[in-house]
Parts: C-alpha cells; structure tokens; sequence
C-alpha cells in the first residue's frame, strides 16, 4: 500500500473484497408485485419479453408533440429471470423464499443466488416493472 491510498479513506483499496452497502437478508423480507399494466410475450428464441406502460414526463409530453415517443418499457428475461419472476409473484412469498428455490434449482450458493435476486428485482424497480410490499 503506498502513502495515497492511505490517505484516500473512502476510496476502495486495492485488493480489498467489496463489500455490499445494505443488508441483503433484511432486504429479501418483502413480498414482490408487478406493475397493473404489465404484458408477457415469449420472443421467438423462448426469452419471456415483459411490457409495460409508463407515465410519460412532462418534458417528454412536450417532446411527444414533435417527435415520437414510446410510452412503454421493453425488458427481456432469460430462463433464470423468468423462474424468479414468477417465483416471486405467487402470493404470500417473500423475495427470501424465492433466493433459497434459486440456489436448489439452479445448484447455486445461496449467498450468490440472494444477490442475483436483489439485483434483478433492482432492475425491475427501476424500470417500474414491479413494486415492493414490506408485511
């Protein structure tokens, strides 16, 4: 370790494991629920398509007067991404439950399977494909 990265203390030292910012069990307590307006294609090599209608902005209102714009969000699932999707939205089942059935059918670590649930349902939020309900 030189003196620079010494001095940097909120700078990621080199080698050292990344560490996640929240806590993971804490966050798979929730139970998953898709958007009201959401539809589900199957695409011609099997991937399932998800579509959604969104609210458009009020500058994208103004900018859909002069140029076109798509009012929907377009997203594609491989295999793992439709298991847990559909995992997830049974009812009554939090995001915890459906990171434990990854791993099993997937022969994944759980540690690795609860983060590829955390990521993917982060995804989905983002793009308001789905929502979260803490019970």
């Amino acid at each position: 370790m030189n003196f620079l990265d010494a001095f940097m203390p909120f700078r990621p030292k080199r080698g050292a494991p990344k560490r996640t910012s929240f806590d993971v069990d804490r966050a798979l307590l929730v139970e998953l629920h898709a958007h009201p307006s959401i539809e589900k294609h199957r695409a011609a090599n099997g991937e399932l398509i998800l579509i959604v209608k969104r609210n458009l902005y009020p500058a994208e209102k103004f900018i859909a007067r002069f140029f076109t714009v798509n009012p929907q969000r377009r997203i594609v699932l491989d295999k793992g991404g439709e298991f847990m999707l559909n995992e997830a939205l049974k009812p009554n089942t939090r995001l915890a439950d459906v990171a434990v059935k990854m791993s099993k059918e997937f022969n994944l670590d759980l540690e690795q399977a609860k983060l590829g649930v955390v990521q993917l349902v982060k995804e989905l939020m983002l793009r308001e494909f789905v929502f979260l309900v803490r019970k």
